[in-house]
């Protein structure tokens, strides 16, 4: 089920959603035709965006994040690559990624795929990783972008896999709340590092568009419990292969979030729990799409934040989309609220 299903099947409109996904879809093809344009056509290399783009919620002011993903030999001239295609997309008008140095450059698919844990792991190569199975979308040639996708899938099941036995897979799980815990241990840094600038808008996505990552990312993992399996891939309940679960998540990576949760909501949840998840992250959407607002939200102060309505209307949307997964996980669904207390706890 999709978003707009889901809203269909509620009578609901949720304007502000579906206005972020057609310019979506309208900003990511002037960036294929910019790629295109440039003469990047190599099975060796992907360039992949990330962000509010690949989430298809594009709002005024979004930055664009984005990299190319290198699987095969490396070469000067891919930084060169690099270098001209970040150019062309400032000439274009596109925001510039922020300065983490996570986006708008190379990522090769080794430290992707064979670096997971360890001391080697950064925090810089884990949320790469985990954002292009949670939030990314290939521009151009997807050879090497779905061979990354597939290699980092079957390093994290082959962990986990036993031959005719299916489970959650936990390696990927316990990255996945890692990733998750990083994220909300970045928002301090940062909060600390920038002496609170644009502190704001940087806890409002923190609680709703990166929340709503964690949550899809939760219910993926969910997808692979062998009751689910069942009614989803008979096939692949008989007969249990690494490769085969590799292609049952598949086509998870290739959807969106809000498509993930729009899902689990629509055949899970009340739609009482459906109408206030989407209310709320549709409102989010809507205010954030105003210039007005988003620049207000980078500009105030935390002494501000207890007095402020702009701010305040962000955290009763935070708050009711933080409600609506609680309703989601522990208590409308008795399968979600099993695997929730199994495996996201403990």
């Amino acid at each position: 089920m999709s978003v707009a299903k889901l809203s269909s099947d509620l009578m609901k409109d949720w304007l502000a959603i579906e206005k972020a996904d057609k310019e979506s879809a309208a900003q990511l093809a002037q960036v294929k035709k910019i790629v295109e344009g440039n003469g990047i056509d190599s099975a060796d290399l992907s360039v992949v965006v990330f962000g509010s783009l690949a989430r298809r919620e594009w709002t005024s002011g979004s930055d664009l994040d984005w990299t190319i993903v290198i699987d095969g030999e490396a070469e000067q001239r891919h930084a060169i690559t690099a270098h001209e295609l970040g150019d062309l997309l400032g000439k274009a008008g596109f925001i510039k990624p922020g300065p983490t140095g996570i986006f708008g450059n190379l990522t090769f698919s080794h430290e992707l795929i064979h670096q997971i844990g360890g001391q080697d792991d950064s925090n810089r190569n884990t949320t790469r990783r985990l954002l292009l199975l949670l939030e990314s979308k290939p521009v151009n040639r997807r050879e090497a972008y779905d061979r990354v996708i597939k290699g980092i899938l079957r390093r994290y099941l082959q962990n986990d896999f036993r031959p005719f036995y299916l489970k959650v897979p936990l390696f990927l799980l316990n990255d996945l709340n890692r990733f998750w815990r990083t994220m909300c241990v970045d928002y301090a840094s940062k909060y600390r590092e920038q002496a609170g600038k644009k502190w704001a808008l940087r806890n409002v996505k923190l609680r709703l568009s990166r929340k709503l990552i964690f949550a899809s990312g939760l219910l993926t993992c969910f997808q692979s419990d062998p009751e689910w399996i069942k009614q989803r891939s008979p096939q692949l309940a008989e007969k249990p292969t690494d490769e085969g679960l590799v292609e049952y998540l598949l086509p998870y990576v290739d959807r969106s979030p809000l498509d993930i949760l729009a899902e689990s909501a629509g055949a899970e949840a009340t739609p009482a729990t459906a109408e206030m998840l989407f209310d709320s992250y549709n409102a989010f959407l809507e205010k954030l799409d105003q210039e007005q607002i988003r620049k207000h939200l980078e500009e105030l102060k935390p002494e501000e934040a207890s007095s402020d309505e702009v701010f305040q209307s962000m955290q009763t949307a935070a708050e009711e989309f933080q409600q609506g997964l609680e309703w989601l996980f522990f208590d409308d669904s008795k399968r979600l609220a099993k695997l929730t207390r199994r495996y996201g706890v403990f």
